[in-house]
Formats: C-alpha cells, sequence, structure tokens
C-alpha cells in the first residue's frame, strides 16, 4: 500500500513540471514596428513624416549569430508583423538602412525579446534661396520677385516660400543632377550658384545648399578712340585709309555690341570678317559673335574721304541691352583734316663749292623816280659835289706849286 502510494505521489508531483514545460515550448513572440523617415528627430512617426510604404525586403535575424529566422515587408503604412518567433533576442534589419541614414545608438536601437521596433530613417536635404536680391543684401524684400529654382534629376525643385527659401527632404543617397532655371532672357544673372552640378549623396551628407539668387544684368559697353592708318596729319580728297575699332565688354554678361561711323563724310569699302552691315548703310555694324565680359574685339574698316568737311572720325557704341550701361564711353573722335590735293614742296638750291657767293644787303624800294627806276634812297647830287670839292682842291695844289718853281 505504501508502495502505491509514493508512485502516486510521484506521479502528481511529475505532471505540473511537464506541463510547465509543454507550455514554455509552446509559448512564442511576435515583433512589429513601423519603417519611416523621422524628419524631425523625435522619435515618433509625426504627420507628414514619410512612411516606406511597400518597402520589401525586411528581415529577423538572430542578434548573437545574425541566422535569419524570418523575412517581412511593409504595407501602405510603412507596418510590418513578424510572429511566431521563438523566445529569444532578435535584430531588426530593413534594406532601407542602405539608401538612409539610420539614427545614433544612443536614440535608436533594432534589438528585442519582442514587442514594438521601429526601423527610424533620416534621409538628406537640397535647400537653397531663390529670388531676385535687388540690393544683394541677402534678405528678400517683399517687392522682390521670387524665381523658380530650376530641377533636381529632372524633376522641378520645390516653389520657394515668402523668404525665397525653398527645401527638398527625405533623399536616399545617390547620384543626383542639378540644373538651374535659366532667367537671362529676363536680363538677370546669378549671383550665388551658377552653372549646372552633379553632386553625391552619402551616409551623413544630409545637407546640400544651392544660392539661387539673382541681380539685374549691368551692361557696359566701350569704344577706344579710332586708329588710322597711315596715321597723317592731312589726308586728300579721295585718299584710302584703314580705321582700327577697339569696341569692349566691361559688362556683366555676353552680348553683341553695334555701333554706328557716324562720319558720313567718309565712305567705307570694307570691312574685317568679325562684323557684319545688318542694315547695308556702310557705317551700321554689328559684332558677328557675343563679345564676353571683359573682352574686346578690334573691327578693321577700308574707308575713303570724299568730301573736305569732315572734321573727324565719329564712332558710337549703342548702349548695353543690360541694366544701367552708364554711357560714359561710348563715344570716340578721331580728327581728321583732308584738304583738295596735296600741298606743294620745293627743294633750296645748293650753291657749287667753287662759286663765291657775295651777300648785299637788298635795296629798300621807295616811290619811283621820274626815269622810271626805282629809287636807292641816296642822292646823285652828294656824288657830284663830293667830286666837284676834290677837283678844286686839285687845282689849288697844282698853283701853289707852280709859285714856287717860279
Amino acid at each position: 500500500m505504501k508502495k502505491v502510494f509514493a508512485v502516486a505521489m510521484t506521479a502528481a508531483l511529475a505532471l505540473p513540471v511537464a506541463a510547465t514545460t509543454a507550455a514554455a515550448q509552446d509559448e512564442t513572440i511576435s515583433i512589429e514596428g513601423r519603417v519611416y523617415l523621422d524628419r524631425n528627430g523625435n522619435s515618433r512617426y509625426d504627420e507628414g513624416e514619410v512612411a516606406l510604404a511597400g518597402d520589401p525586403g525586411g528581415t529577423i535575424v538572430k542578434a548573437d549569430s545574425g541566422e535569419r529566422v524570418a523575412k517581412y515587408a511593409t504595407d501602405a503604412e510603412g507596418r510590418y508583423r513578424v510572429e511566431n518567433l521563438p523566445p529569444g533576442r532578435y535584430r531588426v534589419e530593413s534594406p532601407a538602412i542602405e539608401r538612409y541614414n539610420a539614427g545614433t545608438s544612443s536614440t535608436f536601437d533594432r534589438t528585442t525579446t519582442g514587442g514594438t521596433v521601429d526601423v527610424r530613417l533620416y534621409g538628406s536635404r537640397v535647400i537653397g534661396y531663390s529670388y531676385v536680391d535687388a540690393n544683394l543684401d541677402h534678405v528678400r524684400q517683399p517687392d522682390e520677385q521670387l524665381l523658380d529654382p530650376g530641377t533636381l534629376n529632372g524633376k522641378p525643385l520645390p516653389a520657394p516660400d515668402e523668404k525665397g527659401y525653398f527645401e527638398l527632404n527625405d533623399l536616399p543617397f545617390g547620384d543626383y543632377a542639378f540644373v538651374p532655371a535659366d532667367h537671362s532672357a529676363r536680363n538677370l544673372r546669378p549671383v550665388g550658384t551658377t552653372g549646372s552640378r552633379t553632386f553625391k549623396l552619402e551616409r551623413f551628407n544630409n545637407v546640400t545648399t544651392f544660392d539661387l539668387r539673382h541681380a539685374a544684368i549691368k551692361g557696359d559697353l566701350a569704344v577706344d578712340v579710332p586708329v588710322l592708318t597711315p596715321a597723317k596729319d592731312v589726308y586728300v580728297l579721295g585718299e584710302e585709309a584703314d580705321v582700327v575699332i577697339r569696341i569692349s565688354n566691361k559688362g556683366e554678361a555676353a552680348e553683341k555690341a553695334s555701333f554706328v561711323l557716324a562720319s558720313y563724310d567718309a565712305e567705307t569699302l570694307s570691312h574685317s570678317d568679325n562684323v557684319v552691315a545688318p542694315n547695308g548703310t556702310g557705317f551700321e555694324f554689328e559684332s558677328k559673335d557675343p563679345i564676353a565680359p571683359g573682352g574686346s574685339v578690334d573691327v578693321r574698316l577700308r574707308i575713303r574721304f570724299t568730301k573736305l568737311e569732315i572734321q573727324n572720325l565719329h564712332v558710337i557704341v549703342r548702349p548695353s541691352k543690360f541694366f544701367k550701361d552708364p554711357f560714359q564711353d561710348n563715344v570716340a573722335f578721331r580728327a581728321v583734316r583732308v584738304v583738295e590735293k596735296a600741298p606743294e614742296t620745293t627743294t633750296p638750291s645748293t650753291p657749287s663749292p667753287t662759286t663765291t657767293t657775295t651777300t648785299t644787303a637788298p635795296a629798300v624800294a621807295q616811290e619811283g623816280n621820274k626815269s622810271g627806276l626805282a629809287s636807292t634812297g641816296a642822292s646823285p647830287l652828294g656824288f657830284l659835289g663830293l667830286g666837284a670839292l676834290l677837283l678844286a682842291a686839285g687845282t689849288g695844289a697844282f698853283l701853289v706849286a707852280r709859285r714856287r718853281r717860279s
């Protein structure tokens, strides 16, 4: 009897242990959560933040060995759920971690023994300003126009707000091509970022900035004093000469220069190949190609002087088509004198070395005498009186000598 009781007690004690073991073997855990871009970094999903919907390829792995034990995909709201996992410590992996930055270890831990694990990520951003900064103070005024920023990978960037600011968030890693909008047709030039750019967004390279402010293009065309070849003080009517006119672009944008040779008393015979004569007038010209900022062109004209009235070669470069050409150096003059025929030149004669040259003072012309000869100013009576005195003196000397002999 005692033996039977002992066996019964042993069986009674063994049943709860077996039931507990069976219950432990039947126990499972579930892991669920959301995969999203935590734009503001507050560790919770907020309205306006992007949930990565329909993202396949997520896995659950054992935290100790890395063995993959389950796969998952997100639904339309970025949620996932994995059930019936044996108790243990697991880590939630997501393919999105390869495309976006993950939270730091202090704020984001994807290991769990069951329950809710959100995969919180954050993307890169492109930000900037795009407006007409008329006074270049880096602050958009109410009367300064907002501008289209351009495109990123072929898609339009967001329109700027009232401050001229725009941003594009939640960008994955990768290569990007930025093309700014062209506002040159509105006579605007960029004062910040210029030209198209390609760049790469990589881990922790989370902000790329574009300064797309514009300002009015300032134009300033100028002309130097024309240079004549051959350079002479006097030209003869009908004579030809070459004129070199240097036109410069001191402005901020390339443009063609238009100018006038406003000297209608000179005929243009030909011009260099770097200009065209659009109106066929012979005195209006335009550079064939745009002149770059800081550049210049030398235009050569062949002219003929056709009138005596010409006083100068007068060149006028029309004002720039862009904003505020000061028109301080758009006009140039080159004084010109034209005569009917070349002045005669005489060659002075040189006396022979064997010839004795006598220089006499020229006579002073006075009123002519009755004989028709020009008077020299000396009276002939004086010479006659002197001869009479000499004759009288000689006669007296002769008489004295005769008396002494007698």
